[in-house]
């Protein structure tokens, strides 16, 4: 009889208590500390990561973001003057990105500027060098 450890799902790693109770979400947030680091060996590997983790309109969104004070659709009716993107794809992709709190904007009765959040300011920041290629 073969003496077998218990198999470890990934699914298994965010049932432990450690990652509960984290403003509801399933895993604690992204630390930026390590991603703005400039002398960190792995900026590359989390440029590829949060390039293929993006959608080009999500990149799109956060490169367009800024900082002016205006309702969300006041920005993305801006934007989609100026390029061939679907407002009802942007505001979903909008919706997405707010959801993973790497932008924050108000609703409809409270309307706030369309702004990035720390996360999103080093992941645009960190892509920056890609995106300008």
């Amino acid at each position: 009889m073969v003496n077998e450890s218990p198999s470890i799902y990934s699914k298994d790693l965010y049932s432990d208590n450690i990652f509960r109770d984290l403003s509801g979400r399933d895993a604690p947030p992204i630390s930026t500390a390590r991603i703005t680091d400039k002398n960190n060996p792995n900026l590359q590997v989390y440029r590829e990561l949060f390039l293929r983790a993006l959608n080009d309109n999500q990149i799109f969104l956060l490169k367009n973001i800024d900082g002016e004070n205006r309702s969300l659709n006041n920005f993305l009716r801006t934007i989609t003057k100026d390029s061939e993107r679907s407002l009802s794809t942007l505001k979903l992709n909008a919706r997405i990105l707010k959801d993973l709190d790497l932008i924050t904007y108000g609703s409809r009765t409270d309307p706030e500027p369309v702004e990035l959040t720390e996360p999103g300011e080093a992941i645009i920041e960190l892509l920056r060098e890609e995106l300008d290629r």
